[in-house]
């Protein structure tokens, strides 16, 4: 495996005395000796690709571990809670690197490739562990000498190499690939697309907003203010006027009771979705629908 120059070593996380910043914004290389305090909870806002070079850490995300190694790497999603454990030094040392990639990098990839990713049968995972195979260690070794040599085209060939590097792991078909692919599903999406569709899925199964931030990897203060910057109300309240709105639709238009209405639009109680029926429209499902009979 690549060793960097001693020089290039930190004593620790988020010093920025000697990081390896790329030319390209979009993607960034730190080398650190001591990466995270044990145990605490970070999020990290962009693709992170982790690199181990000696000794090994366990990695802890959606109440899984993660244990890597030289030979293995993890990719990260943004704003993934994840904390870690020093578990063995190597030559009294642990050394690793850390590629950083915005997710526009990611984006512009797929566009540029027309890569479609499916959906897949895998769970969508906040890291997915990959195995160093020869050609992803000769495009990681490849990288490396641009951030520490910085030759006069240094931004155009880390984008090719990176580029290289990601369409190498897209091309398998392994289950390694599959968890890569679910990782990075929602990466050619727009917020606001990844929004919409949480709503639609929220119309018929209640979430509360701490589980409608963990699906889009997000803290609950930051889902809550990005979501009223979309849609001018708090999730609750905007996902509660769809809900009575579809149920008024339904109650219109279809021949369902109104307690079948009441449990396709994600109101488990009869009498809750009654009073928030009256409460929107002024009269009670039943009576709804009759009107609406009426006018026929």
């Amino acid at each position: 495996m690549y060793r960097l120059p001693d020089g290039f070593l930190l004593s620790a996380f988020g010093s920025a005395a000697q990081d390896l910043q790329g030319p390209s914004a979009l993607i960034q290389l730190r080398s650190v000796s001591k990466i995270f305090k044990n145990r605490e909870v970070y999020t990290l806002p962009n693709y992170v690709l982790f690199i181990p070079l000696l000794g090994q850490k366990i990695f802890y995300a959606q109440a899984q571990a993660y244990p890597v190694e030289a030979g293995e790497v993890l990719f990260i999603r943004p704003q993934a809670p994840i904390s870690c454990d020093l578990v063995r030094l190597d030559q009294g040392q642990f050394e690793a690197l850390m590629f950083f990639m915005e997710p526009e990098f990611i984006t512009q990839i797929l566009q540029k490739y027309q890569i479609h990713l499916k959906p897949t049968t895998s769970q969508m995972q906040d890291i997915c562990k990959v195995m160093v195979t020869p050609l992803l260690q000769n495009c990681i070794e490849s990288l490396l000498p641009l951030y520490v040599q910085r030759p006069k085209h240094a931004e155009a060939l880390i984008q090719v190499k990176m580029e290289e590097l990601l369409l190498s792991l897209l091309e398998s078909e392994d289950e390694q690939a599959q968890a890569l692919f679910a990782l990075l599903a929602g990466a050619g999406k727009s917020e606001l697309q990844s929004y919409l569709e949480l709503i639609e899925h929220c119309l018929a199964e209640p979430m509360t907003v701490e589980q409608m931030a963990h699906k889009l990897h997000q803290s609950p203060s930051l889902f809550k203010k990005e979501f009223k910057r979309h849609f001018g109300l708090p999730p609750a309240q905007y996902i509660l006027d769809k809900r009575l709105e579809r149920a008024a639709q339904m109650l219109s238009l279809s021949e369902q009771s109104m307690t079948e209405v009441g449990l396709a639009n994600g109101f488990e109680s009869t009498s809750h979705f009654i009073q928030c029926f009256k409460k929107r429209f002024g009269c009670t499902p039943r009576q709804y629908k009759m009107s609406k009979l009426a006018s026929f």
